[in-house]
């Protein structure tokens, strides 16, 4: 009887084929750990260790642990933006008229392009004397384009330029993409419609070149949590475009977890322990309460007697909306000045908000010496020696405005000292929001940075969005909407089967549970008897506890 194939083995007869693949897996099951193995069959295997490879991930931090796991030159390690800019940005012609092009079908079909909202005429001929340029912010005038641009250019001069595609695929026979979940559709379309030669297109001009490129795809549907990502690319698979490998391992969760998430997935991969977690119980626990409940009170329940709330590395608090946490965190002007956090923090978040945060991530790269990302993001420029002075200075500067002044001397301290330039997005901010811009602007800078921590995880509690990708001995999940209609866990316990609502509510809960490495204590303040009953089949009877 043949034994049967393990994923890595499965991925390696794919590569042999020269053919895609999807390895799909659930929290903690080692994606990237089968990544770097698939990495090291090609760079191990005589007839293709002299082939590129590009490894693409969804953040700088995944990137960089790529790179500390293997080093090989012929292995570029990048972010998409990163990836598709490096395809792009030599053919500034090219980049010029397409950049045009989506000005104005934006402005003139409402269809989506890139926004430009200034009074100058931005023609081919305007751009003749200078480069189109990716940086942190947008400011279409000087040319120079951020993150969003990079994506709609991209999928743009793919699909119209076919030597893209033929260049790409000679630079790079292998692709390999981490997280393909939270990718957007125009990067998918990319890599599985534009670069594949085995996949015709209905417009022949645009046609790709025979050239064979295999794209290796890594990834979990169920914790496709960011509204721009594309959630799964089942179609591709239906259509026999990508091979999709299931992977059921869990080495990070304990068996009281592990059985937990299993009852929480729609799809068929149903995981087990494995590694070393193989003998760890664990607990999963739901506590509710009949009546409203102090926070405070409740994490000096008897469960929660071995846990220390204090030491963020083990334990961590994790709510669905900001309500809860803004007053303690320290952004509670900020909070009651939105009103909510739909526009203020997460992938949301507006272009104030956006500004500020990188304002955050700068300093905070200068002061962890990421002097390569800096340089790289800033527009101060250093050609000698004293101005390393200059721009020391300048971070102190800035350093006592987030302490002591207001976010208004913030911005335009880090615009003045070449830091973080006032770019399009921060104006189309202020003609929009005249007023609000007026007062944040007063607020202390000292909440953009408590913010910014928050969103980096650097505290002690979190929004369910922002911990996918970190694990936690211990964990608690406060259930409160908070009225954001987004998600509903009512719904999601039973009290309305098949609302719409139910699948995105499912997939953060299923994201925050599987963050626990051993405990995971759910609370619902004030349930009906439909939710008690879910909670007894998922938790079992004896693990549903009354607090009050």
């Amino acid at each position: 009887m043949a034994l049967e194939l393990t994923p890595l083995d499965q991925i390696k007869e794919c590569i042999k084929a020269r053919s895609n693949f999807l390895l799909s897996g659930g929290a903690g099951c080692g994606k990237t750990h089968t990544l770097k193995e698939a990495l090291e069959y090609i760079f191990n295997t005589s007839e293709l260790r002299h082939n590129n490879v590009a490894c693409i991930t969804f953040t700088n931090a995944a990137a960089d642990e790529i790179k500390s796991r293997i080093q090989n030159t012929n292995l570029y390690v990048s972010t998409i933006h990163e990836f598709l800019w490096s395809c792009i940005k030599q053919y500034q012609k090219e980049l010029k008229q397409s950049l045009i092009i989506l000005i104005r079908n934006e402005k003139e079909k409402a269809r989506t392009g890139i926004r430009y909202d200034g009074d100058q005429d931005l023609t081919y001929d305007y751009f003749s004397n200078m480069s189109i340029e990716y940086r942190e912010y947008k400011k279409l005038e000087a040319g120079i384009i951020s993150h969003n641009e990079v994506l709609s250019l991209a999928n743009f001069m793919f699909a119209k330029y076919p030597f893209l595609c033929r260049i790409t695929k000679d630079r790079f026979p292998f692709i390999f993409i981490d997280e393909y979940q939270d990718t957007a559709m125009k990067v998918v379309e990319i890599f599985m419609e534009y670069l594949p030669a085995d996949i015709g297109r209905a417009d022949k001009k645009t046609a790709c070149s025979l050239r064979k490129v295999t794209i290796g795809m890594f990834g979990d549907s169920m914790q496709s949590i960011y509204a721009y990502g594309v959630g799964n690319i089942n179609n591709y698979v239906a259509n026999g475009i990508v091979k999709e490998i299931p992977k059921p391992d869990n080495f990070r969760c304990s068996a009281a977890v592990i059985n937990l998430l299993n009852k929480l997935r729609f799809d068929d991969i149903h995981q087990v322990a494995s590694g070393q977690n193989k003998n760890v119980t664990g607990s999963a626990t739901f506590l509710y309460s009949n009546k409203d409940v102090d926070l405070s009170d409740l994490k000096r329940h008897e469960i929660f007697s071995s846990w220390d709330f204090n030491a963020s590395i083990n334990t961590k608090e994790l709510y669905l909306t900001h309500r809860l946490i803004a007053g303690k965190a320290g952004y509670g002007h900020l909070f009651a000045e939105y009103g909510n956090a739909d526009r203020l923090i997460g992938d949301s978040k507006d272009n104030l908000m956006k500004h500020l945060f990188s304002i955050n991530e700068l300093i905070d790269q200068y002061l962890n010496k990421n002097y390569n990302d800096f340089i790289r993001k800033v527009k101060f420029q250093i050609k000698k020696l004293s101005d390393k002075k200059i721009l020391r200075n300048n971070i102190d500067t800035l350093l006592n405005i987030q302490e002591k002044g207001s976010i208004g001397e913030l911005i335009k301290l880090a615009d003045e000292f070449s830091i973080y330039p006032i770019g399009d997005g921060l104006k189309e901010f202020i003609s929009e929001n005249e007023s609000r811009h007026s007062v944040i602007c007063q607020m202390p800078a000292s909440e953009s940075r408590v913010i910014y921590e928050y969103e980096q995880a650097y505290l002690p509690y979190s929004t369910q969005h922002n911990i996918k990708g970190t694990e936690f001995r211990n964990v608690l999940v406060v259930l409160d909407n908070g009225g954001w209609n987004l998600y509903n866990f009512k719904d999601l316990f039973g009290e309305r089967p098949g609302h719409s609502t139910i699948e995105r509510t499912q997939k953060i809960f299923y994201v925050c549970c599987s963050r626990a490495i051993e405990n995971l204590v759910i609370f619902f303040p004030q349930p009906s008897t439909i939710v008690l009953n879910t909670a007894g089949e998922w938790f079992g009877e004896q693990n549903v506890i009354r607090v009050s």
